[in-house]
């Protein structure tokens, strides 16, 4: 299957993408609670670009303790994000805990993408990919942000990838059809795709049983396509524009939830690799792409629309997401940004 872009899989899905929450939260409770915290880390995007990256939340704080006269014991910080468990209610009621500062360290970056995807020339089609990576395998990067986009350039690795997979990954369309994804012995995953099209509205579960990655299951529902409004794309759905300037998008079809994506990614000839990644929220109608994001780029940025959640797969956190086009104005043909 070849897919429209240039350093870029050009596919518009939903992802998944791990990392560990195993440092320990603010303790919540007391006038001693002590806040404590892991140091983000380094994770592989759905191409296998190194993307620098906090881990995922610590653990819940404990209970605030109870007032001297009826007074009510906190409530304990929410397991997702170690936030401060709150005082009590009554008359000297306990204080509340610090919230967790700090975030897990990862120990696996990876994806599971599924979802819609434009094959140039071939029309639309649901897929499914997966990748899994330890850090051994990450090179060193570096981050900035550009408004609403984050550009990371990371260092040529020179460390062999070890094994890491989730085993036997199933994709089911809203009971329609499905999808089966095995990996290899090397922990490496086939692209798969389907005819039939997942519907906005539509809900699709992942399900994977498990192997150096955790097992999980979760579902999400289809995003609704947005609509590029301005600047006018090419009949073939390609907007050309100029990597010296700003560029301002406006479109229509966004709903809160909803986000609009625009992705470069790529590896340099002398080694390294580079990925550009800008996300709005799609509701506002509007999306400004600044020139140093467009700098940094392939030439090329897939469009793109998508919703997230995020769920647990064991100790590990896993950030899902669905994902649809963008089509032009007309609502025929799949947008995508050259520059030139």
């Amino acid at each position: 299957m070849s897919w429209r872009g240039c350093a870029i899989g050009g596919s518009l899905l939903l992802l998944v993408a791990c990392g560990s929450s195993s440092s320990s939260a603010g303790e919540a409770g007391g006038d001693s609670s002590v806040a404590l915290g892991g140091s983000g880390g380094n994770f592989e995007n759905d191409s296998g670009v190194s993307t620098s990256r906090a881990g995922s939340a610590g653990s819940a704080g404990s209970a605030g303790s109870a007032g001297s006269t009826n007074g009510a014991s906190g409530a304990a910080g929410t397991p997702t994000t170690g936030d401060a468990g709150s005082g009590g209610s009554s008359i000297e009621s306990g204080s509340a805990g610090d919230a967790g500062q700090g975030q897990g360290s990862p120990t696996f970056a990876g994806a599971v993408a599924v979802g819609v995807v434009a094959d140039s020339g071939e029309g639309f089609f649901s897929s499914a990919s997966a990748h899994f990576a330890l850090p051994i395998a990450q090179p060193s990067c570096t981050t900035q942000t550009f408004g609403d986009c984050r550009v990371t350039l990371c260092d040529p690795s020179t460390n062999s990838p070890a094994k890491a997979d989730a085993g036997h990954i199933t994709i089911n369309f809203a009971d329609r059809f499905s999808l089966e994804m095995s990996p290899t012995d090397a922990g490496n995953y086939a692209d798969q795709i389907a005819l039939p099209v997942v519907s906005p509205g539509d809900g699709i579960s992942v399900t994977a049983d498990g192997d150096e990655i955790p097992a999980f299951s979760s579902s999400i529902v289809q995003p609704e396509a947005l609509r590029l409004t301005s600047p006018a794309a090419g009949t073939d759905g390609q907007l050309a524009v100029p990597a010296d300037a700003d560029l301002e998008l406006t479109f229509t079809g966004g709903t809160p939830g909803v986000r609009l994506g625009a992705k470069s990614q790529g590896s340099y000839s002398t080694g390294g690799s580079f990925s550009v990644q800008c996300s709005f929220a799609s509701q506002t109608g509007q999306a400004l792409i600044p020139k140093t994001a467009l700098y940094y780029s392939a030439g090329f940025f897939s469009l793109y629309t998508y919703r997230e959640k995020t769920v647990a797969a064991g100790d590990y956190a896993i950030d899902l997401e669905a994902r649809s086009v963008v089509f032009d104005s007309e609502g025929v043909n799949d947008v995508n940004i050259t520059t030139y």
